[in-house]
């Protein structure tokens, strides 16, 4: 029984872990269209989902790209 608590307890603490640890955008407008942005694109490796919630190197690389595009305008 215990071991059952556990594992739910690490489970339930794995999902509020945040993917995206890039610093924010001093912008509060950038920062939101950024947001808006890796809400919408997919994941190529992660069946349906987006890059703001897949933690595969894909998606991190697509984000980090998209965050690079942003600042250079």
């Amino acid at each position: 029984m215990r071991w059952l608590i556990a594992m739910a307890c690490l489970a339930g603490s794995a999902t509020s872990l945040a993917i995206d640890t890039d610093a924010a955008f001093d912008d509060p407008e950038m920062q939101a269209r950024y947001e808006a942005l890796i809400d919408e694109v997919r994941c190529v490796v992660c069946q349906n989902q987006t890059i703001k919630d897949s933690n595969a190197f894909l998606a991190t690389d697509l984000r980090r790209e998209i965050r690079r595009l942003m600042a250079e305008g």
